[in-house]
């Protein structure tokens, strides 16, 4: 299973670095991963990818992994960013992919680039802070919800808390990854994975440091920069009853947003267990959007 890493210049002198596998040749799906998280490619999606004819990337957002810093970006300025990459890769049209908090991201560059993109897979997506008629933090699991009020009055805060989470893991060995992943999910090997690449990710992400998971965090709380309302490209949005990291409301809010997108909000377990097993059917759909785009 063959993997490149590439650095992608950007317009404005910076650095993106991406990863990608699967088939060169094949329709082309972006993956945008968490907040926080990098470029890696879960392993199960690469497989596919090869089996399906289907080219992966993945990238690290600015200021985590090995892509440059951007201090005060909007989730609107990941536009760009990923035009700078389909140019480097020759890619003329494009599937998106964003989970959690990569799903406002997908769904910026469906707003921004629709000469671009195919289609939007969102997958238990945050919802803007200011959705007018959302309870934001209803139903969010309480240690999560107050990082999401730090992010909104308190930066001090948010800094000691991104320090304390990098510490604890970038301490995590690979042993430790395989036993917390064997302890969360005794009886789903695709959770498994999923988290075991996660975490991987993650520290990968935040080897530079904290700027990139606080820049990150702060762009999803503050105004994105579209409206999700004026996206033209088709979108689809999946998530679960269960899931106290996003909850449902969110992907609701979304799907409010864009009538006649779809939302398939039978997703069981967890956020992590309805994003691993989602993931691969979310990129089938944006490849068979790809197959109609081509027709």
């Amino acid at each position: 299973m063959s993997v490149t890493t590439t650095l992608v210049q950007t317009s404005d002198g910076r650095e993106l670095c991406v990863e990608s596998g699967g088939d060169p040749t094949g329709t082309a799906i972006l993956n945008i991963d968490g907040w926080p998280s990098g470029r890696s490619l879960p392993g199960e999606l690469l497989h596919v990818a090869e089996r399906e004819s289907v080219h992966l990337l993945g990238y690290d957002r600015p200021g985590y992994g090995r892509s440059s810093s951007h201090p005060g970006r909007t989730v609107a300025s990941c536009a760009e960013d990923i035009r700078a990459v389909a140019l480097a890769f020759g890619i003329d049209r494009l599937g998106v992919c964003g989970a959690s908090g990569g799903g406002p991201h997908a769904l910026a560059v469906g707003a921004l680039l629709p000469d671009l993109v195919t289609g939007v897979a969102a997958i238990c997506s945050l919802a803007p802070r200011d959705g007018s008629g959302l309870d934001y933090l209803a139903g969010m699991q309480d240690d999560i919800a107050q990082i999401h009020r730090w992010f909104d009055h308190d930066l001090d805060a948010v800094g000691r808390w991104a320090t304390s989470y990098r510490t604890e893991v970038e301490g995590y060995s690979a042993e430790q990854i395989e036993q917390l992943a064997a302890a969360a999910f005794p009886a789903d090997a695709t959770s498994r994975d999923f988290l075991r690449a996660n975490t991987e990710s993650v520290q990968s992400a935040l080897v530079p440091g904290t700027d990139g998971l606080i820049d990150d965090g702060i762009a999803l709380h503050d105004t994105w920069g579209f409206e999700v309302g004026a996206i033209g490209v088709p979108v689809q949005f999946w998530s679960g009853p269960t899931d106290i990291h996003v909850p449902l409301a969110h992907s609701r809010w979304l799907a409010a947003q864009l009538p006649g997108a779809p939302l398939d909000a039978l997703g069981r377990g967890g956020h992590l267990e309805i994003i691993a097993s989602t993931l691969p059917v979310a990129h089938g759909w944006l490849a068979g959007l790809a197959d109609r785009d081509r027709s």
